[in-house]
């Protein structure tokens, strides 16, 4: 069975990008995203591209199974 669900993303980076203290907008633009895009995913209504996912990783220093998974550490 496959860990992964978009319901356990689209959670998780909304947790990620509160605790750090960043707006959809501000999320959106470190990764040259729109906040539409990010609402999206936080909403669970679409899933970034993996490029997208590991710009999203290596950017924020999230810790890709805490942001999949919800396991480990968040950062």
């Amino acid at each position: 069975m496959d860990r992964f669900t978009k319901k356990t993303f689209s959670r998780n980076l909304k947790i990620v990008r509160e605790m750090l203290g960043q707006t959809q907008g501000e999320f959106a633009e470190k990764i040259d995203m729109t906040p539409a895009a990010v609402s999206a995913w936080e909403k669970g209504s679409s899933f970034p591209s993996d490029k997208t996912l590991d710009k999203i990783i290596d950017i924020h220093r999230i810790d890709r199974d805490f942001l999949l998974y919800g396991e480990g550490n968040m950062f």
